[in-house]
C-alpha cells in the first residue's frame, strides 16, 4: 500500500572506514572486523559502507543504519543529503518480526477502537441515517448524482461518502456495519500515514522501532476524536483522512530529491485534494492549499516550490478531472438552487454567520481539544517551548535540510486548522478533526526527543510538569467517569424522557459503568507517577496514555453506546420495523406519508429522529415537535395530498405557541372536506402525543416501545382533534408522566426495550 511505502529513516550519516580503526568510533556491525568481538568470533568479514550516527544516539540491538554506530569525532561526518541516507536503508537487513511488530502493533489498536464492534448498535440519530439513507437512495433510484432523503433534496454534503457507502451496501447489504466501513477505512488509512510519515522523517528508533510514528501512530488512534467519527457513518473522518494523505504526500514530494519520484508526490496531493473536494466541498481543497503555501512562505520556497518545482498545471488538470465533472454536473440540473444551497447556505453563511445556532466563544476549539483529544491533549502545553524556539529561530528553519523541517510543517498544519476555525461563526466538535494527526505527530516527535536525549536519573522542575499535568488529567478523568450517575441525572434538568433516564441509570448501576470508567484512568494516573522524577521512564510515558484510553474505550464508551442505544434507538426501531409490516400488510392508508410526533431538532428542521426512516424503508415520513402541526399535516394531506403539509411552517416544541390565527389556518387547511374511514400511521412520543385537549379519539395503538407509541389514526378523528386544539387556544402544557425524575430513577426499569403489541 502506499501509505506503507512511505517508511525510511534519515538521519546524519557518513561512513566507517574499518582498514584504518580510530579512536573514538568503533563500527558495530556483525561481521565486521574492526569490532574486537567480531573478530574473536572468527568472522572477519569487511565492512560494506557502514553509516555512522552523531554520537547523541546511542545503539540498539539490531538497530537500523542510524543506531549501528557510536561517533563522537564530528569531524568525520559528512554532509547529510536525503538520497544517501534514502539509499542508505535499502540496503539494511532488519529482522522480519522488527520490520512488522510495529505495523502488526497499530493494526491492532485500529482493530480495537475502530472496527470492534462496529455493528453491534444502530444507526445513530440525527445525521449518520441521513448519508445512510441517500446511499441507499442511490442504488434503489439508479440515480447517482443526486443525493436524496426522506424525498427531499439533500445538498449538504458532496457525494464521495454516499459513493462509498453505497458500495459497500453493494458488497455487504444493507447493514449497519456496512455504513461505517468507510469511516472506519478512512481511520485506519489516517493513522497508517500518520505512522508512515513519523517513521520516515525521524530517526530515532528503539529496537528497530520508529519512536516519533509509533507514538503518533497510537495517538491518532486512542482518543476521542478518532473513535467517535471512526464509528459514525459521517464525512468528518473520511475528510480528515484525505487532508492527512494529501499533506503528507506535500510534504514527502518538499523533501524528496528532485526527480520523477517528486513529480508522483506532488500529482497525489493534487489528486488527494481533489478527494478533499469531493467529500465537504471547497474546504477540502483550501484547507491543503493553505497550510502547504503558508509553510512554504515560513521556510521562504514559496517561489522555487509553487512556480518552479510542482507540476501546477498538470496537476491542477488531475485534480479537477476527479473533483469537477460531478460539480458542473449538479450545477447543470438544478442551477441556481444548489448553488445557493450549497455554497452560499451551508459553505460561505458558515463562515459569517452562527448556522443552525452552532456558534461558540473564541476558546470553543481549546475545550474541544482538551475533551476530544484525552489523553494525549495533556502533553499539548509540554510543545509550548519548542513552538517558541521555533518562531524565534524561524531564520534557522530556512537552512536545515528540507526533510528536518518536518516539525515546523506540523506546527503550520495544526495551528493553522485551530486558528481558523476558531475564527469562523458556526462551530461544531468536529470541525477540526483535521489537525489531529499535525498534533499527534508533535506528540511523536517530542517523546522521539526523550529517546534521543541522555539519560538521567532526576529531571529539571521546567520538565516534571508535563508529567504530573498528565497524572493529575488522568485522575481527573477518573472522578468524572465515577460520578457518570449524577452527570446523567443533573444534565437532564428533569426535562429528560423519564423512561430513559431512568433506565439509563439502572444500567449505570448494575454494570458498575462508573467504576469501570475510572478505573483505566486510576491505573494510568498511577502509572505516570515514575515518569514525574525520572527521565527513563518518562520517555515510555505514551504506554499508559494509549493502554489506559484503550481500556477506557473497551470498558466504558462502548457500553455507555450499548445502553444508549437500547434506551432510545432501539425502541424507534423496532416501531419503524413495524412501520414496514403494517404499510406491506395494510398500503392503502389515506396518505402516503407516515407521521412522527417526537422531540428532535435538526438542521433547522423537526428532523432529529431521522432513523426510522432506514429501519421503515419509507422515504415519506413528515416529522414535527408540535401536536398541533402533526394534526394539521394529517389533514391537509389527506384533503389535498400534492405537498399540503408543506404550508405548514415547522416550529421548535419550546417556541412560542401558535396565535388564534394562526391555529385557525391550520384548521382550513383541511377545510370540511374530511370523510369517511381512512387511517394514517403516527409515531409519538406518549407525553407529546397527550399535549392534546381531550385527546384523540379513535387513536388505536398498534404498538408499544420504550416511550415511543405507534398508532393508527383516521383522518377525521385528526381533524376533531385539530379542531379541539383551535378551540382551546392551543395544545395543553407538556407534561412528563412522572414529575419528580429523582423518583423514576429509583423505579425499577424494564431490562430492555421490547415490542409490545395491544390485543
Amino acid at each position: 500500500m502506499l501509505v506503507f511505502g512511505f517508511i525510511g529513516v534519515v538521519g546524519t550519516w557518513s561512513r566507517c572506514d574499518c582498514s584504518r580503526p580510530r579512536q573514538n568510533a568503533v563500527c558495530r556491525r556483525r561481521g565486521c572486523a574492526s569490532n574486537p568481538a567480531h573478530r574473536l568470533r572468527q568472522r572477519p568479514t569487511r565492512c560494506r559502507g557502514n553509516r555512522v550516527l552523531d554520537g547523541r544516539e546511542r545503539l540498539g540491538r539490531h538497530g537500523t543504519p542510524n543506531l549501528l554506530l557510536t561517533l563522537e569525532n564530528r569531524d568525520d561526518r559528512q554532509r547529510f543529503t536525503f538520497q544517501r541516507a534514502w539509499q542508505a536503508t535499502r540496503s539494511v537487513v532488519v529482522p522480519r518480526g522488527r520490520r512488522l511488530g510495529p505495523v502488526l502493533l497499530i493494526l491492532w489498536v485500529c482493530y480495537w477502537n475502530f472496527w470492534r464492534g462496529n455493528g453491534d448498535f444502530s444507526i445513530m440519530d440525527n445525521t449518520e441515517p441521513k448519508f445512510a439513507i441517500c446511499a441507499r437512495n442511490m442504488i434503489e433510484s439508479g440515480d447517482w448524482l443526486t443525493p436524496t432523503w426522506n424525498g427531499n433534496l439533500r445538498f449538504d454534503k458532496p457525494p464521495l461518502v454516499y459513493w462509498l457507502q453505497a458500495l459497500a451496501y453493494l458488497l455487504f447489504g444493507y447493514t449497519e456495519w456496512a455504513t461505517r466501513l468507510p469511516t472506519a477505512l478512512a481511520a485506519t488509512a489516517a493513522v497508517a500515514v500518520v505512522y508512515a510519515l513519523g517513521a520516515r522523517f525521524d530517526a530515532q528508533r528503539w529496537r528497530a522501532m520508529p519512536v516519533a510514528g509509533l507514538t503518533a501512530a497510537l495517538a491518532a488512534a486512542a482518543n476521542l476524536y478518532a473513535v467517535g467519527w471512526a464509528r459514525s457513518g459521517v464525512s468528518d473522518m473520511v475528510l480528515c483522512a484525505t487532508i492527512t494523505a494529501a499533506l503528507a504526500c506535500f510534504f514527502c514530494g518538499y523533501a524528496s530529491a528532485p526527480g520523477r519520484a517528486r513529480r508522483w508526490w506532488y500529482w497525489a496531493f493534487f489528486v488527494f485534494t481533489a478527494l478533499a473536494v469531493l467529500t465537504k466541498g471547497p474546504l477540502g481543497a483550501f484547507l491543503p492549499a493553505a497550510i502547504a503555501n503558508l509553510f512554504l512562505l515560513a521556510v521562504g520556497q514559496w517561489r522555487a516550490v509553487a512556480l518552479h518545482e510542482m507540476p501546477l498545471g498538470s496537476g491542477i488538470g488531475i485534480a479537477s478531472a476527479i473533483a469537477l465533472p460531478w460539480y458542473v454536473l449538479i450545477v447543470q440540473r438544478f442551477g441556481v438552487q444548489y448553488v445557493r444551497a450549497f455554497f452560499g447556505y451551508h459553505n460561505l453563511a458558515r463562515l459569517t454567520t452562527a448556522v443552525n445556532a452552532h456558534g461558540g466563544p473564541w476558546y470553543y476549539y481549546v475545550v474541544c481539544l482538551a475533551v476530544g483529544f484525552f489523553p494525549w491533549s495533556v502533553w499539548l502545553p509540554a510543545l509550548a517551548p519548542r513552538v517558541a524556539s521555533a518562531w524565534r529561530e524561524r531564520s534557522q528553519w530556512r537552512q536545515r535540510p528540507r526533510p528536518e523541517q518536518l516539525e515546523l510543517f506540523l506546527m503550520v498544519w495544526f495551528g493553522w486548522v485551530l486558528l481558523f476555525f476558531s475564527g469562523i461563526r458556526t462551530k461544531l466538535f468536529s470541525y477540526i478533526l483535521p489537525g489531529v494527526p499535525a498534533a499527534a505527530l508533535l506528540i511523536g516527535m517530542y517523546v522521539a526527543r526523550q529517546f534521543a536525549a541522555p539519560a538521567r536519573t532526576s529531571r529539571p522542575l521546567q520538565h516534571t510538569w508535563p508529567a504530573l499535568v498528565a497524572s493529575l488529567g488522568m485522575a481527573g478523568a477518573a472522578a468524572f467517569c465515577g460520578q457518570v450517575a449524577h452527570w446523567v441525572h443533573t444534565s437532564s434538568g428533569g426535562g429528560g424522557d423519564p423512561w430513559i433516564i431512568g433506565y439509563c441509570l439502572r444500567q449505570i448501576r448494575e454494570q458498575h459503568l462508573g467504576v469501570r470508567g475510572a478505573l483505566p484512568w486510576l491505573l494510568g494516573a498511577v502509572s505516570l507517577l515514575p515518569t514525574v522524577s525520572s527521565a527513563a521512564a518518562y520517555r515510555w510515558a505514551a504506554v499508559p496514555c494509549a493502554v489506559a484510553f484503550m481500556a477506557f474505550q473497551a470498558s466504558f464508551l462502548m457500553p455507555c453506546l450499548s445502553v444508549w442505544d437500547a434506551a432510545h434507538q432501539r425502541p424507534l426501531r423496532m416501531l419503524a420495523e413495524r412501520v414496514y409490516e403494517e404499510r406491506t400488510r395494510a398500503p392503502r392508508t389515506a396518505t402516503r406519508r407516515v407521521y412522527m410526533l417526537v422531540f428532535g431538532w435538526c438542521d433547522g428542521a423537526a428532523e432529529g429522529q431521522p432513523s426510522v426512516v432506514w429501519y421503515s424503508r419509507c422515504n415519506r415520513w413528515h416529522f414535527a415537535e408540535r401536536a398541533e402541526e402533526t394534526l394539521a399535516a394529517i389533514v391537509a394531506e389527506a384533503a389535498a395530498p400534492d405537498g399540503a403539509a408543506r404550508a405548514i411552517p415547522p416550529r421548535p416544541a419550546a417556541a412560542a405557541p401558535r396565535t388564534a390565527a394562526e391555529l385557525r389556518a391550520l384548521v382550513e387547511l383541511g377545510g370540511a372536506s374530511v370523510s369517511g374511514d381512512a387511517t394514517v400511521l403516527v409515531l409519538a412520543d406518549d407525553n407529546l402525543w397527550h399535549t392534546v385537549p381531550g385527546g384523540v379519539a379513535g387513536a388505536a395503538p398498534v404498538a408499544r416501545s420504550g416511550p415511543f407509541v405507534l398508532y393508527r389514526v383516521r383522518v377525521a378523528d385528526a381533524y376533531d382533534a385539530l379542531c379541539a386544539v383551535e378551540r382551546h387556544g392551543g395544545t395543553l402544557p407538556f407534561r412528563r408522566r412522572q414529575e419528580a425524575l429523582s423518583h423514576v430513577a429509583r423505579e425499577p426499569a424494564p431490562p430492555q426495550a421490547t415490542l409490545e403489541i395491544p390485543r
